[in-house]
């Protein structure tokens, strides 16, 4: 490892504060590390009360971290998305805090967490006008764990931009009857060459316009794969820096949600943007 800079060390301070933040919110309180690096920085942690764990974490953040590209699934529906993800790690309440706090983030609403089959789900449950847009509503996160292996696996239906193809639709069905009056003879002959015109334009701005609609859903499909690249971070962080349940190869139990502390009343996505 290198030297670091005043910015940088400002930075990892700030990560660090906020990973510590994360785990506050949970009952499971780790132990700490012996890590004889980077002194400067820690000596400044310790001046903040910033556990010398989190300082590690925020270095392992700093200098990157190796994982497996997330998987997109055909789902053989165009508005249906389906993305998957593995990390090595396990799932505890500051790992659970930070991933809700980035799925907020992300998706621009509020979720429910819950647990079916020793799985953990995080719904959107949106309010207000956006109750109305399906996009909204419709993503879902399923976590699963197994021999220190953490699964993610995203859903989300982009069915409501579909409803954006009534403009081209609209421009193309009047650019077919413009030029079915000419052939058919109902228009005069001034009035021929501007509704050529017209006729060419709405064609070629149906055709653009279609151009962006398809262009927002591969967005909207990368934005998920940057999403579970995200978590997967979150998890390989955590275990990185020692910090998981256990690194052995015994089966990891996910833990009851009575167990786990979920902040409700702040608003974690606001602590994803810091």
């Amino acid at each position: 490892m290198g030297r670091l800079t005043d910015d940088e060390i400002r930075l990892l301070i700030k990560r660090a504060s906020l990973f510590q933040k994360f785990n506050e919110q949970s009952p499971h309180k780790r132990s700490l590390f012996n890590e004889d690096d980077y002194q400067t920085l820690f000596e400044i942690g310790d001046n903040l009360n910033i556990d010398r764990s989190y300082i590690k974490e925020a270095l392992i953040e700093h200098e990157g971290i190796e994982t497996d590209d997330p998987i997109k699934v055909d789902t053989g529906n165009q508005t249906d998305v389906h993305v998957t993800a593995q990390a090595y790690g396990a799932i505890d309440g500051g790992v659970l805090n930070e991933i809700r706090a980035n799925l907020e983030y992300h998706f621009n609403t509020v979720g429910n967490i819950n647990r079916r089959s020793k799985k953990i789900f995080w719904k959107a449950s949106p309010s207000g006008p956006s109750r109305l847009f399906s996009v909204t509503n419709s993503p879902e996160l399923e976590i699963s764990q197994k021999n220190n292996r953490v699964k993610f696996s995203v859903r989300q239906n982009l069915s409501t931009l579909n409803k954006l193809y009534i403009f081209p639709t609209i421009a193309t069905f009047a650019a077919f009857m413009m030029t079915a009056a000419i052939i058919f003879g109902q228009a005069d002959q001034d009035g021929i060459a501007p509704m050529l015109i017209f006729s060419g334009l709405f064609v070629l701005g149906s055709f653009f316009f279609h151009r962006f609609i398809k262009k927002r859903k591969l967005k909207r499909k990368n934005k998920l794969v940057e999403l579970l690249g995200t978590l997967q971070q979150i998890v390989e962080r955590h275990f990185q820096a020692g910090k998981s349940e256990t690194k052995s190869k015994e089966r990891i139990i996910i833990p009851d949600l009575e167990d786990i502390e979920v902040e409700d009343e702040l608003t974690l996505g606001e602590k994803a943007k810091s």
